[in-house]
């Protein structure tokens, strides 16, 4: 009986630890985010319509539509606007838009065409000088995001079997692995199933993490990449605040993202030491009202580590190496974009 009693008391106590792991995970809390104040960076030149941002060594790239140029670049270390670089059609040395940005190494940048999947490669320098010369290109086919890891990519896009591609060096599709919630895997149709399921994606190639982040669904989910090109899971967390889009789902296929729906993440980014992720929390009619905006930090591992919140609604943001300073996008009073930087402690 002893025995027994023993063996149960184990049993109570992994039961107990086990369930406390699975709530850790859950443990993310906004009502006591630390507050930063963001300073407006002095800039001497417009932003059209930005849309995501870089940073390499000192420069802030910035993927915008100004004076037919893709990219702006801008020296924040001193301040100093640069130049408005590749140019935007389909010609030579030419690309079309919206892209993603990659930074492969501190010296080169990577461009992924969303529209054609197609992803190519420039030295920064070469850039600068107007010397457009694409060093690789990789033609990923029906993709719309993608991190590159140690061995190769991982892409978000529209496969029949799921969302994550992993690729290897020659960008060759090698696995595609579904992450989709339960209740999106009913949708046979596999653009509407993105559609919902879609998010940021990141690779912190420090820890071989890979990281997602759902725009409408609410949940960031922190994966390593094996040996055998497969993901598994290391950290959960759901902050979905609203159950209507799954159930309307579950009613049926054909529904569409409605005025009520909640915008959740609009942006990831990762350092050698962290990943960032920005959090909006506000349904799609309130998102462009709200004065504040969130931003969850997870360590190399994607273990949650605390919270912040900002003096006004940030759109896209980048850190620098050192994870002193986070820079963003965001609104000026006029509703002009600006750029600006906030302190981390």
């Amino acid at each position: 009986m002893k025995s027994y009693n023993l063996y149960l008391s184990i049993l109570m106590v992994m039961f107990f630890l086990l369930s406390c792991k699975k709530r850790a995970d859950q443990n993310i809390s906004l009502k006591f985010a630390e507050t930063m104040v963001s300073e407006e960076l002095p800039i001497d030149f417009m932003l059209g319509k930005p849309y995501q941002l870089k940073i390499s060594d000192s420069l802030l790239l910035i993927a915008d539509h100004v004076d037919e140029k893709a990219i702006t670049i801008y020296n924040y270390k001193n301040n100093k606007y640069l130049k408005e670089v590749i140019n935007i059609g389909q010609g030579p040395s030419e690309i079309i838009l919206p892209i993603q940005l990659t930074i492969r190494e501190k010296d080169t940048i990577g461009i992924l065409e969303r529209q054609k999947g197609l992803y190519s490669t420039f030295l920064i320098s070469d850039i600068l000088t107007n010397t457009v010369q694409c060093l690789n290109q990789i033609n990923f086919g029906n993709i719309d995001r993608i991190t590159e890891t140690n061995n190769g990519y991982i892409s978000a896009g529209f496969y029949e079997e799921g969302s994550i591609g992993i690729h290897n060096i020659r960008g060759e599709l090698i696995n595609v692995i579904n992450i989709y919630p339960d209740y999106l895997n009913k949708i046979n149709d596999i653009s509407i199933k993105y559609r919902y399921g879609q998010g940021s994606i990141a690779f912190n190639k420090e820890s071989d993490i890979f990281a997602f982040a759902g725009y409408f669904i609410g949940e960031i989910k922190f994966y390593s990449l094996n040996d055998s090109n497969k993901l598994e899971i290391r950290n959960y967390y759901n902050l979905s605040l609203s159950s209507d889009l799954q159930r309307r789902i579950n009613a049926s296929t054909n529904t569409t993202i409605e005025r009520t729906d909640i915008e959740y993440f609009t942006d990831i980014y990762t350092t050698d030491h962290y990943f960032y992720v920005l959090y909006s929390g506000k349904s799609m009619d309130e998102r462009e009202k709200a004065r504040e905006s969130h931003i969850l930090l997870f360590n190399s591992a994607g273990k949650y580590v605390k919270c912040y919140k900002s003096d006004r609604k940030l759109y896209k943001i980048c850190v620098s190496p050192d994870d002193k300073h986070l820079y963003a996008l965001s609104l000026s009073d006029e509703l002009d974009y600006i750029l600006v930087q906030l302190n981390l402690s």
